[in-house]
This record gives structure tokens, sequence and C-alpha cells, in this order.
């Protein structure tokens, strides 16, 4: 009987040790969380460089570059990164759904420049082919167009009353010894139209550059700028400020 007791008694602790060792190495058990997959998000910018050419001193200019989202998933844009402190880039949506587009301005202040100049944004995603895209934009400060002549070099509106049929002109004069094409390369799409009398220009002849304020606008402060490529003996732009300000009626 004593026998049969103690087998019992060393099956029940040998039966103990058994569950205690097994509780123990199930709560050393690593539980590894699976692999995300890549994101399948494609960021685009179409035109990743911009050129404003000539342009006044001490003027603050902006481009639209358009990002879209080409991918099959979401994409997530982590950081908009201006190469210095002269640009600001304020990004409206960070996070695009497959096909959707956003618009991100890019803001130039001249102030402290001088002649050619060179300045980068970086935009940071979740896109793992691009990772990180930079766009690019070039302008000349403070140096005249060496072709055609710009009369006056910005269009400066202070107070206009809204509805007022308000124009303002610039004249463009060809000191080349041929003819100049003309064509816009950038306007705004509000607040100022602007037209242009001729599309080209033998040399020594002018025409004129035709600004309206938008009858219907919003009151307030406005800071424009219009960009125009000039081809003849020489190929390049030359981007006019337009600001004002204006009050309701």
């Amino acid at each position: 009987m004593k026998k049969i007791f103690s087998i019992t008694v060393l099956f029940s602790l040998l039966l103990m040790t058994y569950f205690v060792v097994t509780a123990q190495q199930d709560t050393t058990k690593v539980i590894t969380a699976p692999t995300p997959l890549p994101s399948k998000a494609k960021i685009l910018v179409p035109n990743t460089d911009w050129d404003y050419g000539y342009m006044p001193k001490g003027i603050k200019v902006s481009h639209i570059y358009k990002i879209q989202n080409l991918g099959e998933d979401t994409l997530r844009i982590t950081s908009v990164k201006p190469s210095c402190g002269c640009t600001s880039a304020p990004l409206k949506k960070n996070n695009l759904a497959p096909g959707e587009a956003t618009d991100l301005e890019v803001s130039f202040d001249s102030k402290n420049m001088m002649g050619k100049v060179s300045k980068s944004v970086t935009i940071n995603s979740d896109d793992p082919t691009t990772p990180s895209l930079v766009l690019h934009f070039t302008s000349n400060v403070g140096i005249e167009s060496p072709i055609v002549r710009f009369t006056p070099v910005e269009v400066l509106y202070d107070s206009v009353q809204v509805g007022k049929n308000d124009t303002r002109k610039i004249l463009l004069f060809n000191t080349d010894i041929t003819k100049v094409d003309l064509a816009f390369v950038d306007k705004p799409k509000e607040m100022v139209a602007i037209d242009l009398k001729k599309s080209n220009l033998e040399p020594g002849k002018s025409t004129e550059m035709i600004f309206r304020v938008d009858k219907n606008a919003t009151p307030g402060y406005f800071n424009l700028c219009s960009t125009l490529e000039i081809n003849g003996s020489d190929k390049y732009r030359v981007t006019i400020p337009i600001s004002g300000t204006l009050v309701a009626k």
C-alpha cells in the first residue's frame, strides 16, 4: 500500500513539474508579427524643373507643382523640405489616394539674391521606388532681359476698388537684329487677366502687355506673377511680378 502511495505521489510531482516547465516555455515564446508588404504607392510630379528666367530683385514669386499618385496604395507624404529659408512650400494634403493629385505651391523670396540662383525642394514619401523626389527652380535675379526690354519690369496696383476697370501696361521693345517670338508659359488663373497684343516682334518694334483686374475678384492683397518665353537669337524667360490690394466698394 505504501509503495502504491509513493508511486502516486512521485507521478503527481512529475506531472506538476512538466506543467510548470511547459508553462515557462510558453511564456518565453516570441510572437513574430507578419512582415508588412511594401507600399504600392507611386509618386509623380510631371515637371520637376522650373525656370523663372530674368526677374527683378526683391520680389516674391511662386510656381505650382502638381503631385500625383499613380500607384495602387495611398501615397503618404511625410515631409516637404526647401533647401533655403528663402523658399516656402506648404503642403495642402499629406495623403493621396490612388489616382489623386494635389498642388504644391513653391514660393521664392529674392530679397537677398542677385544673379543666377538655383534652389530645390525635397518631397519625402512612402513610395518605395522614389522615397525622395527633388524639385528644382532657377532664376536670374536683378538682371535685365538681354533682347527684349520691359518697361516697367513689374506691375503694381497699390489699392484698387473691386469692380473698377483698372488696367496696367508694360511696353516690350525688341532690341535685337532678328525677329523674336513671345509666348506665355505661365500666368495667373484668377485675379488678373493678361493680354499680349503681338506674339512676335520684328527688330526695333514694340508691343504692349495689358493687365486687367477681375471685376469679381475677392478683396484683399494679392501677389502673383507671369512668365513669358522669348525666342530669337537667344531663348530665355522673363518673369513679371504682379501685386496690389483690392478694396471693397
